[in-house]
């Protein structure tokens, strides 16, 4: 039995809005669905609608900033929508759509499993003026999602593209210190995934790994990667403490506390990840398109922290690591 309510009831508790006038979500201006509730957090907009037993749910997502290549960008709409929240299965993948307004779309579907229950569920992907972003469908099932397709292909035909203020001036450039760069301090996040959203195929799986920087001079660094094929029911988490300096455009990281825990269905285990001092050159970059700013660290070699390094041809060989993104954990740090 799908368990839709509990998704829901989440939602619903939230502050609920109603418009009928165009949101601006990052790059991106669009008209609502008609006759939903909706919800705006940060990086994204949600919007319901219940039917009796039936439910509609669509989520439209911040655009980001394009990558090197269409596949590379729809792997990895794929890992941050679907695979870090959901278990997917019997993945399929429409062709390539040109739409009305010009847009072409890309969908993928399949059918989605968490600690809740089973739905059935949709990643429509627009890449388009130098940034991606994508629109997600889910309902009880692959029969009632039919119910919900006019309301997302009219917010997905709204779509234009958003006037997008630049950044203000960054302050001038201090003195180089060994002391914490306040700039550096907060929360900066990521994920990715070997799956391949035209398969379904999650060969090493997905990860979450984030960086807490205090002003103390302290970090944590945690990490949650899920098996994917070679073990659908384990999870690995990476739980690291330490210290950072900055100087200059380099950062040393200094671990003094490395755990490793594993989950493989009902029971818990620990292992020992490795314990990696590094440097990085260091540096933010204002991604305009998205209005967010990215953390791009670039070691000397990888590590096994950070894992693969990210797909951005004007970052070669480093890590992006996002200031917006909020990542859902099955294991909360």
């Amino acid at each position: 039995m799908r368990n839709w309510h509990a998704m829901v009831v989440g939602f619903v508790a939230l502050a609920v809005v109603t418009s009928a006038h165009a949101e601006t979500l990052g790059a991106w201006t669009y008209m609502p669905p008609a006759s939903f509730e909706g919800v705006k957090k940060p990086a994204q907009h949600e919007y319901t609608r219940i039917t009796g037993t039936t439910f509609c749910l669509l989520g439209v997502f911040v655009p980001r900033q394009e990558g090197s290549n269409l596949a590379s960008d729809l792997k990895l709409e794929w890992s941050n929508i679907v695979a870090s929240k959901f278990t997917a299965t019997h993945v399929t993948t429409r062709p390539a759509k040109k739409l009305k307004s010009g847009l072409t779309e890309y969908v993928s579907a399949a059918s989605l499993a968490d600690a809740a229950g089973s739905y059935y569920g949709e990643l429509a992907v627009i890449r388009e003026r130098g940034v991606v972003g994508s629109l997600m469908l889910v309902s009880n099932s692959s029969k009632t999602i039919t119910s919900c397709h006019p309301a997302m292909a009219a917010v997905i035909e709204s779509i234009a593209f958003a006037a997008v203020a630049a950044p203000a001036p960054a302050p001038a450039a201090t003195a180089t210190t060994d002391t914490p760069a306040s700039s550096l301090i907060g929360t900066w996040s990521t994920s990715s995934s070997n799956a391949d959203p035209r398969t379904g195929v999650m060969r090493d799986g997905s990860i979450i790994r984030q960086y807490r920087f205090s002003a103390d001079g302290t970090y944590r660094f945690y990490s949650e990667g899920f098996g994917g094929q070679f073990g659908s029911d384990t999870w690995r988490l990476v739980s690291e403490t330490g210290t950072y300096k900055r100087t200059g455009d380099t950062l040393t990281l200094s671990p003094t506390k490395v755990t490793g825990t594993v989950h493989k269905g009902g029971s818990k285990s620990s292992y020992n990840p490795p314990v990696e001092k590094m440097t990085y050159a260091v540096k933010k970059h204002y991604f305009e398109g998205i209005g967010e700013w990215n953390l791009v660290l670039t070691p000397t070699a990888k590590t096994a922290r950070d894992g693969e390094f990210a797909v951005n041809a004007a970052f070669k060989d480093s890590y992006l690591y996002r200031d917006q993104y909020k990542p859902s954990w099955k294991y909360p740090p």
